[in-house]
This record gives C-alpha cells, sequence and structure tokens, in this order.
C-alpha cells in the first residue's frame, strides 16, 4: 500500500480532565488521566453511561473538556484546533471512527466521495491516487470497492462502519480512536476487522484507542485496560494483569457480566 506522509508523533495525554454538560447534571468525565504512545493499545471498558464515550470523543478533539486539557506531544489540542495549520496537522495524527454511522456520512454522495475526501483535504492526493488508495483500504478489510459507488442507505450498517474505519484508515493515522466499532458487525467479520485493526497499529506505530462494553473484544486488540465507572477510571493496567487479577469490585462485575476472565488474544 503506498504511503501518505505520516506526522511525527509521540504522545496523545488526557491531563485531570472532566466533562459537565449542564449544572446539577452528573459528571460524565471526572478527572480522568491518560497517556497514549505510539506503541499502546488502550483499551477503555464500562458499561452504557460510564463516561468512556465522552472521553474518547475529547480525546479525539470533538469536545472540549469542562476542566483540564488535552495534549497532542505537549501542545494543547484546543489550541491545535483554533487554527486551520493546526487543525489539518491534529486530523492527519488522530482520527476517530464511532458506532453510529447513521449520520457520519454525507446521504447525497457515495461512500468513495466521502472516504477519499479526507485523503484530498489533508494530504492533497490527487483523485487517481486517492481512488487507489481507497480501494486498497477498503480491500484490506474485506470490503468489495465495487460498493464505494453506492450511497451510505444502499449498505448494511455492517458495511458502513467497514467503510467508516476505512475513511479513518486512509489518512495513516499516528492514532486511531474507536468508540464500539464493532458492536454493528456480524460476528463472522469482527475477528477480521479486529486484526486488521491491530495489525495495522502495530506495523504502523499507531497508537490505539479501543472503547467498548465488551471485554473480550477490548482484550484481544488492547495491552493496557482502563476500566471506566461513573467518569472515572477505577482499574488500569496490563490487560492481563487486570483481567487475570482485578483489584477493583466494579471490574470484577464487568467480567462476571460477559462470562468471566476472557481468553487473551481470542478475538471473538
Amino acid at each position: 500500500m503506498p504511503h501518505v506522509q505520516s506526522s511525527p508523533f509521540t504522545e496523545l495525554s488526557a491531563e485531570r480532565v472532566t466533562k459537565s454538560y449542564r449544572r446539577g447534571a452528573p459528571t460524565a468525565v471526572a478527572g480522568i488521566d491518560l497517556r497514549i504512545r505510539p506503541d499502546t493499545a488502550l483499551g477503555i471498558v464500562g458499561e452504557s453511561g460510564s463516561g468512556k464515550s465522552t472521553l474518547s470523543r475529547m480525546l479525539a478533539g470533538l469536545e472540549p473538556p469542562s476542566s483540564g486539557r488535552v495534549l497532542l506531544d505537549g501542545q494543547p489540542v484546543a489550541h491545535l484546533l483554533s487554527t486551520r495549520t493546526g487543525r489539518t496537522a491534529f486530523r492527519r495524527t488522530v482520527q476517530y471512527v464511532a458506532q453510529d454511522t447513521s449520520s457520519s456520512f454525507d446521504p447525497r454522495r457515495s461512500l468513495r466521495d466521502s472516504v477519499r475526501q479526507p485523503l484530498e483535504r489533508l494530504h492533497g492526493l490527487g483523485r487517481a491516487a486517492a481512488d487507489r488508495r481507497v480501494d486498497e483500504v477498503l480491500t484490506s478489510l474485506e470490503v468489495d470497492p465495487a460498493l464505494a459507488d453506492r450511497r451510505p442507505r444502499q449498505v448494511s450498517g455492517g458495511q458502513r462502519q467497514r467503510f467508516a474505519i476505512a475513511r479513518a484508515l486512509v489518512v495513516e493515522p499516528r492514532v486511531l480512536v474507536c468508540d464500539e466499532v464493532v458492536s454493528a458487525l456480524d460476528v463472522s467479520v469482527q475477528g477480521s476487522v479486529l486484526n486488521h485493526l491491530k495489525d495495522y497499529c502495530r506495523s504502523a506505530g499507531c497508537g490505539l484507542v479501543f472503547v467498548s462494553h465488551g471485554l473480550p473484544a477490548t482484550a484481544f486488540v488492547a495491552t493496557t485496560l482502563a476500566v471506566v465507572h461513573r467518569g472515572e477510571v477505577v482499574e488500569e493496567g496490563p490487560v492481563e494483569d487486570v483481567v487475570t487479577a482485578p483489584r477493583h469490585e466494579y471490574t470484577r462485575h464487568l467480567l462476571l457480566a460477559h462470562g468471566g476472565t476472557p481468553q487473551l488474544g481470542v478475538a471473538s
């Protein structure tokens, strides 16, 4: 696969980040510290409403913290996003894939147009070169490139999710933030997508933030696990340590809810 020019990257970090949406409401995220480096695959797990998706959106620069800060290589992300040059540099480096793809594609455009657009905007690739790269990434995700000429409503939710992953991967990000990206996929293709994400991040030196309520998938792709409960990280450490010898009651609750200790190295 031909490579686009990657941005230098050493660390994406959150320093005491909090998020409150309105006065009197529960705090969605309450003072979390995290570090994501090129060799880090960080799994963030928790039940619905735990704050994990809000945290992932702040790491991806899609929501500002109420307090604390997110830094990319020591530079405040809020400052980077305040200028056009900074936004371009940040989006080349950090890409986000959301769980809900129903509103993430323009219904008037083909999927190919949407996946190609980041290459044109962020890297200045011409249409022919961008199309070749789109086809290569789609093929690696086991998607027929012919489907790219369809509109979003003309493919299944699972296929649309893989197009969303492809749109993030085409720019060769140095940090990939994935929020429940396999939950809409058939079990038969979950393993192949997880394998591709894991292999891509390992070979490209890409930091991965994998957000999920599912422990088996997270334990497969992650090297480090952060367990989030009521907006706080209640346990963090190497995946094997957390799932085989959990220290926090909430972690033990999650393990029991998913049938006990997941088999490490197994996607599903």
